[in-house]
């Protein structure tokens, strides 16, 4: 499984929970303020346990640039094996 697979897995297990869905629910696609039952504080639980998981740090600068699920799985993919700080 290649880094963005695995953080994109990681990144949809912890919206999955914040957000009372199954991870298969989240589509890589889909636009953050679409996912059911979003708010800004289950978006940033779900973002901060992706960050402890990972061992990455994302800047508030670059997390209102994440329009996707996508977006956001690439602004948490950890470079190498330090923690990438966006």
């Amino acid at each position: 499984m290649n880094e963005t697979t695995e953080t994109l897995r990681v990144l949809a297990r912890h919206l999955a929970h914040a957000l009372e869905l199954a991870p298969e629910d989240i589509d890589p696609a889909q636009p953050l303020t679409e996912l059911p039952n979003v708010d800004s504080l289950r978006l940033l639980d779900a973002v901060s346990a992706t960050q402890d998981e990972l061992g990455v740090q994302i800047s508030e600068e670059a997390l209102f640039t994440a329009r996707t699920v996508a977006d956001l799985a690439e602004l948490c993919r950890p470079v190498g094996h330090e923690g990438k700080t966006a």
